[in-house]
């Protein structure tokens, strides 16, 4: 997303790390290795460039973790010691959002296993505590409490999550996977409300080794104060839309933390002088200078990141170039090691003239055609959010136009010119804030979905 927030990132130890080493030229690995099968692969739009001219091109950053990289057996799995953090405000009794989610929370509590913790806190205008953290072997005399749970009262979200922090923490363990995850579907109306302080809270304590997911129900939640706060607290956001739709993403989540094969997954892209980043499609990352930092979060089995950079070169002489390091970190479940690896990025400069264009991929163009429209539809949202309704449409049209004019016309990109539109139709006969505040919303859960992902 690369918000205000993300680009207001305090400094990490690893970020100070990574920066000396990069003036020292030290390759800042840790422990070398792939214990996750984890990989990284660097493509360009166009590896060839025109000598002596400047040059722009398109770097794609894939992160892969394949899908036979579970565990061999139970026993080798992390430990989950999760807190389920609950909005149950007024707002959270229509549409059966509530019961829906009692519901879920049960699946959840059913799908866990020995070894794993599991804990209980909703909040309104007061944070309750329904059961302190408790193994999960216990879970069956628990259930009558989650059926107890009824809505009423205002927000506070800032005490809930405190709360869930604090129940992660009374059993923390290095070795699980220690996790909060957060529910609403309305807007922060106690407490802290603050979207910067929040945010800051779920990356102090990620950095402590406590993640934060978050799932945002309904139409009147803060979508970019739940996808910040995953960002930062390095989990998931999730968007429902219909009710129905909670079983099926807590059961996502608990997959996700089952499986989970990476934590903690960055890269860090240290650019060669000379050579300038002039664009980036990522949800969080910061820059400095040459020096670029990305969070990919945690990766499950299967799961994958893609992260597009525009890149400028300066006029090159005919030959090889080397115009960058890139280095990936991540540390597997369950191990306080810090692991990383390196790969060199090069581009070749020659005379080529009209036959450059046959060493270009198609796949990266495509999708970089589908990174610059997700861009314009984004600014449609936001767009819509302010009730610009004119400007939206203005922006939903560009993006159209920039999906049309693409050098590459695939799959893909006819996949997204069919939602732009049906984006642009639903706003077109939307009649009542509420329609809108949906079209808003599901333009940028897309949106989050196709940064990083």
């Amino acid at each position: 997303m690369g918000s205000s927030l993300s680009k207001l990132y305090r400094t990490t130890y690893r970020q100070v790390v990574f920066t000396l080493c990069s003036i020292l030229l030290i390759p800042p690995i840790i422990y070398a290795g792939n214990t996750t099968q984890l990989s990284t692969t660097v493509q360009w739009d166009n590896p060839k460039v025109e000598q002596q001219m400047l040059t722009d091109r398109y770097l794609e950053l894939l992160v892969t973790v394949p899908e036979n990289v579970s565990y061999s057996d139970q026993d080798t799995r992390s430990p989950l010691n999760l807190c389920l953090v609950i909005d149950r405000s007024g707002s959270m009794g229509s549409e059966g959002k509530l019961e829906m989610v009692k519901k879920a929370a049960k699946e959840m509590l059913g799908g866990l296993q020995p070894g794993d913790r599991f804990s209980l806190i909703t909040y309104s205008d007061s944070v309750e505590i329904h059961f302190s953290s408790m193994p999960a072997s216990r879970r069956a005399s628990i259930y009558h409490l989650i059926d107890s749970l009824e809505p009423g009262g205002n927000t506070y979200l800032s005490g809930g999550l405190e709360a869930g922090y604090e129940e992660i923490k009374l059993h923390f363990d290095p070795t699980a996977i220690n996790r909060v995850f957060l529910l609403s579907d309305g807007l922060a109306n106690r407490g802290i409300t603050s979207s910067f302080q929040l945010a800051e809270i779920a990356e102090q304590h990620a950095r402590e080794g406590i993640s934060l997911s978050t799932c945002g129900v309904g139409y009147q939640f803060n979508e970019d104060l739940m996808a910040e706060l995953s960002e930062r607290g390095r989990g998931m956001y999730y968007y429902v839309e219909e009710p129905a739709q909670l079983a099926d993403i807590f059961n996502q989540e608990l997959r996700n933390l089952r499986y989970l094969a990476a934590k903690d997954v960055e890269l860090h892209l240290q650019l060669a002088p000379g050579v300038e980043m002039t664009e980036i499609f990522a949800n969080s990352y910061q820059t400095h200078g040459p020096n670029i930092t990305i969070q990919a979060g945690d990766l499950a089995a299967g799961e994958l990141r893609r992260i597009q950079l525009h890149v400028q070169f300066p006029a090159f002489a005919p030959g090889i170039h080397e115009v960058g390091t890139l280095f990936t970190t991540y540390r597997i479940p369950g191990s306080g090691k810090l692991f990383s690896k390196q790969q060199k990025l090069s581009v070749v400069s020659g005379k080529y003239g009209d036959n450059i264009d046959r060493f270009s991929d198609p796949g990266v163009m495509e999708r970089s055609a589908v990174f610059h429209a997700d861009r314009a539809r984004k600014d449609a949202a936001t767009a819509i959010s302010r009730g610009d309704i004119r400007e939206a449409k203005k922006q939903l049209n560009s993006a159209m136009e920039q999906l049309s004019t693409s050098p590459v016309q695939g799959k893909r990109i006819q996949k997204e010119m069919e939602q732009t539109k049906k984006f642009s139709n639903s706003l077109h006969n939307s009649h009542n804030s509420a329609d809108r505040a949906r079209i808003e919303k599901r333009i940028k859960h897309k949106s989050y979905v196709i940064e990083g992902c």
